[in-house]
């Protein structure tokens, strides 16, 4: 556990450099509302709010957040997954990349609750800049999100995502 927090700076500057030195792509660097924020946001946000959720153990709160901030890297970059992560994250970061995309999202409800759990950060974050979505898109897309807030409410609890996800999905 300590050894994680410990280095879970490391993974934050790890990210970034994939973000910001390795996209595939320009675009694939910044946040489609306003192509000008760097996306290496999405993934800190991300991996540093499921830190604040001390109700959840520790192994899955730690584990999961640096999951999260590579959950992008295989899809949008050229970067590698650093050698040294745990299993447990790099299978975390293979079953989201797995998952992503309109017809492959699908799938995500088989996965198990860990994925699910995970998947909504993603989600959540991407909602809180959505500006960008079509009506008919974001109508999709929060109809998705409500789906993972319902499955994580029930294997979970009440956590500080779930009630941020319930806010923006008003």
């Amino acid at each position: 556990m300590i050894k994680v927090y410990k280095d879970f700076d490391k993974h934050i500057k790890r990210a970034m450099k994939a973000h910001s030195q390795y996209v595939k792509t320009k675009k694939d660097g910044l946040r489609f509302w306003d192509m000008k924020t760097p996306y290496l946001i999405h993934p800190i946000w991300c991996g540093v709010t499921l830190l604040t959720e001390t109700k959840l153990n520790d192994n899955l709160r730690w584990n999961g957040a640096v999951a999260l901030l590579y959950h992008d890297v295989l899809e949008d970059t050229k970067y590698k997954l650093p050698r040294d992560l745990n299993k447990e994250v790099v299978k975390y970061v293979n079953e989201m990349t797995l998952v992503n995309g309109d017809k492959k999202e699908k799938k995500l409800f088989k996965k198990n609750k860990e994925i699910i759990l995970l998947k909504l950060y993603d989600k959540v974050s991407t909602l809180l800049d959505a500006v960008w979505m079509k009506p008919i898109q974001l109508k999709e897309f929060k109809k998705f999100t409500r789906k993972l807030l319902r499955i994580v409410k029930r294997e979970y609890g009440e956590l500080n995502i779930t009630r941020i996800a319930r806010e923006i999905l008003k």
